[in-house]
């Protein structure tokens, strides 16, 4: 939070450092999450859990979350720079959507875990595609759910946003312009004649 504030306080700054080095940014992401796996294969392989060697409070979790910030910082600012309206609408609705789905994914991916575990061991035994079709599954549900949600009258207290009622709900009418006919419009009448001459 303290980092965060800091950069908002200093946004230019903070903008333009990670625009100039954007190389630098990727390459430390990508090399901080190769640590990260070797920290957890090095704990396993001492007898440690799984679930505890890949536990969030492990000291590169730190350096990890701030390259992952600024990795997807830069994505983010890619993404902005597309001018296509479709990407700009999908943007818009998944920004609507975020807070559901960060609140709807936890319960999702415990029943994903719930379900892991009554697995074959055939299919366990592949550690990788199983946890990636794991989080496609949860982000994939979550959107679901949030975007079912948003259009009930619970919207704001599940999603926290109102309730949508169609794809421009909220959104003002785009006034039409009458296409030319090449005929003269009427001449409109006068509100008040002019009193007729004394004779």
């Amino acid at each position: 939070m303290v980092a965060g504030g800091v950069a908002a306080a200093h946004f230019d700054a903070f903008h333009g450092w990670l625009v100039r080095h954007r190389t630098l940014v990727w390459t430390s992401l990508v090399a901080i999450c190769a640590l990260a796996t070797a920290v957890y294969l090095v704990e396993v392989r001492a007898g440690e859990a799984p679930e505890f060697a890949g536990r969030s409070l492990q000291p590169v979790t730190v350096p990890l979350s701030l390259a992952a910030i600024g990795a997807f910082y830069l994505l983010s600012v890619w993404i902005g720079e597309i001018g296509r309206p479709a990407v700009r609408r999908a943007i818009e609705f998944g920004t609507y959507l975020s807070f559901g789905i960060y609140l709807s994914h936890p319960a999702l991916l415990t029943g994903l875990l719930y379900v892991q575990g009554h697995l074959p061991h055939a299919v366990t035994r592949y550690a990788l595609p199983v946890t990636v079709t794991m989080c496609v599954l949860d982000v994939g549900l979550a959107l679901l759910v949030s975007a079912l949600f948003s259009r009930t009258a619970w919207s704001r207290a599940l999603v926290g946003r109102p309730r949508r009622r169609g794809p421009s709900a909220g959104a003002p009418p785009v006034p039409v312009a009458p296409e030319p006919s090449g005929e003269p419009e009427p001449a409109r009448e006068t509100a008040a004649r002019a009193p007729a001459p004394a004779q």
